[in-house]
C-alpha cells in the first residue's frame, strides 16, 4: 500500500499540479502527520512549526498560492484567447465572488483548530 495517493489525472497540466501538490503535502501534511501521536507512545505537543503553518490561511501556506489565472484555476480549462474577454465580462460577477470569497480571512468569527492531544 503506498504511504502517499495525490491524483492529478484530471489536471489540464498534471505534471505542475503534482509538483504543487507535492509540494504542498510535504510543507503541510507530512509535519502533522509525522507529530500525531504513536501506538505505545505517550501523545506529544503539536510541533510550533505545524501549529503555525495551520493558522496561516490556506493560499499563504507552501504550495496552497493561488493560480495567477483565476479562470484557467477555476475552470480547469485552458480558454482561447478569442474567448477570454467575452467570458470574463460573462462571468465578471461571479469571478469578483471568488476573488472576494478566496481572501478572507475567518480566524476572528471562526479560529483554525488547532488538536493538541
Amino acid at each position: 500500500m503506498p504511504a502517499v495517493d495525490l491524483r492529478v489525472d484530471e489536471h489540464p497540466y498534471p505534471v505542475t499540479e503534482l509538483r504543487r501538490v507535492w509540494t504542498a503535502f510535504q510543507a503541510q501534511t507530512m509535519p502533522f502527520l509525522q507529530g500525531m501521536p504513536r501506538k505505545g507512545q505517550p501523545p506529544q505537543p503539536s510541533p510550533e512549526a505545524v501549529v503555525a503553518l495551520l493558522l496561516l490561511p490556506p493560499a499563504e501556506r507552501p504550495g496552497g498560492a493561488p493560480s495567477p489565472d483565476l479562470w484557467t484555476d477555476v475552470l480547469g480549462i485552458d480558454v482561447p484567447p478569442q474567448r477570454r474577454a467575452e467570458l470574463l465580462a460573462a462571468f465578471s460577477t461571479i469571478g469578483a465572488e471568488i476573488r472576494r470569497l478566496r481572501g478572507l480571512d475567518l480566524t476572528d468569527i471562526h479560529p483554525a483548530v488547532v488538536f493538541r492531544p
